[in-house]
């Protein structure tokens, strides 16, 4: 099943993301499995994001972080928080698609299944020499989403996961303009309104040539349930530099220290044309 290829065909996209939803429910109700799991799934299109990722003192970060997640440590007593603005031409989750704006603000834990980085590739292209997790930096717990898309926020909450974190907002900006050279960006993008945590990123980045095969994930507990989002993508990745910046007295700010703080990331500035997204529900 190669998702990135096949989601570049309308209807043929429509067939398999029915034809992957199908696999992963009978995989779940594998009398093997000793739990159940909830599957829906939709699609992302023509996507651009910018990512930050900041290493920080763990212990703010550690209070929270749910216990029964590991916080990846690139550096010992020390947390990496990520912060993501994207801004995408269509989110299919209903057989329509809505343009939308989608924030992030977490920390980048150990993948609890050791899926990661890597899953999509090891599947669906034949990268058979790595685990999933085998690259850090793709599994993540959210502290919230932020959205100006109804539907998205109501999919996220949907079927007993009332308590995502997930906040709909108004209160956007987004500027992402070509550099002086080919490739070359600069951008800023600021979310704000009732969301925990305002933050603000502005810099530039060279957005790099080819594709990569990645999977993308977040995991929340819900009750005694645990959700897993992920994506799957063919992403196109860039390095970007820049800062970050929150109000005083935020939770970010208490954990950056500071109200700013500079990132540099070898992926910070991405694109990516189509994405399959899956909600697992998994119940004990």
């Amino acid at each position: 099943m190669v998702v990135g290829g096949a989601l570049r065909h309308g209807s043929f996209a429509r067939a398999a993301v029915a034809a992957a939803v199908a696999v992963l429910a009978c995989l779940a109700a594998s009398p093997a499995s000793a739990q159940t799991t909830q599957t829906t799934s939709g699609t992302v299109r023509d996507c651009h994001e910018i990512v930050a990722l900041v290493n920080v003192p763990k212990g703010p970060v550690r209070e929270q972080v749910p216990a029964q997640y590991t916080l990846y440590e690139e550096t010992p007593g020390q947390a990496t928080v990520y912060l993501r603005g994207s801004k995408c031409a269509g989110v299919d989750l209903s057989g329509r698609e809505i343009p939308t704006y989608m924030a992030n603000f977490g920390a980048v834990i150990e993948s609890p299944d050791h899926s990661g980085c890597m899953s999509h590739g090891e599947r669906d292209f034949g990268f058979e020499a790595f685990q999933g997790d085998y690259v850090k930096y793709c599994t993540f717990y959210p502290f919230y989403v932020a959205t100006d898309n109804r539907e998205w926020a109501r999919w996220l909450r949907a079927d007993g996961t009332s308590d995502y974190p997930v906040y709909v907002t108004r209160d956007w900006e987004w500027d992402l303009r070509p550099g002086l050279v080919p490739g070359q960006f600069g951008f800023r993008f600021r979310v704000g309104g009732s969301v925990p945590s305002p933050f603000e990123l502005e810099g530039s980045g060279i957005e790099r040539e080819g594709t990569i095969p990645l999977q993308i994930t977040y995991w929340y507990p819900s009750g005694d349930k645990q959700v897993k989002l992920y994506a799957e993508n063919d992403l196109k990745l860039g390095h970007a530099t820049g800062e970050v910046r929150t109000p005083a007295g935020t939770d970010l700010a208490r954990m950056l220290g500071a109200t700013s703080s500079s990132f540099a990331s070898g992926f910070g500035l991405n694109y990516f044309a189509q994405a399959l997204l899956v909600k697992e529900i998994r119940s004990p």
